[in-house]
C-alpha cells in the first residue's frame, strides 16, 4: 500500500502526468487527510479541477490523524524541521506502515 502525497494527486490532474492515475485507481492506496484539506481546500481551484479530485478521494482511503500520528507528528517535525503538513502526512505514513 502506498500513501500518496498531494503533489501526486495535483500533478495526476495534468496531462503530462497522467499516468499517476493508476496509482489513484489501485484499492490499497490511501491520502492522508491532510492531503484532502491541502487539495480541496486550495483557495484558486478551479470547478473541473474540485471535481476531479474529488472523485480521487472517493476511490482513496482517507487515513485520520489520530492521536498516534499526532505525537509521531511531533516527534518528525522537531527531529527533521518539517513544516506542520509535511510532518502529518509522514506520520501518517508511519503510523500506518505506508509505503
Amino acid at each position: 500500500m502506498f500513501l500518496l502525497d498531494s503533489n501526486i494527486l495535483i500533478y495526476s490532474a495534468q496531462h503530462p502526468y497522467s499516468f499517476l492515475r493508476k496509482y489513484i485507481s489501485e484499492e490499497q492506496n490511501s491520502v492522508s487527510a491532510i492531503s484532502l484539506i491541502e487539495v480541496l481546500g486550495y483557495w484558486k481551484l478551479i470547478p473541473k479541477d474540485k471535481t476531479y479530485f474529488k472523485a480521487c478521494f472517493e476511490l482513496l482511503e482517507v487515513l485520520p490523524v489520530s492521536d498516534e500520528v499526532i505525537a509521531e507528528s511531533v516527534n518528525l517535525r522537531s527531529k527533521y524541521k518539517m513544516n506542520t503538513a509535511d510532518a502529518i502526512i509522514a506520520a501518517t505514513c508511519n503510523v500506518y506502515k505506508s509505503n
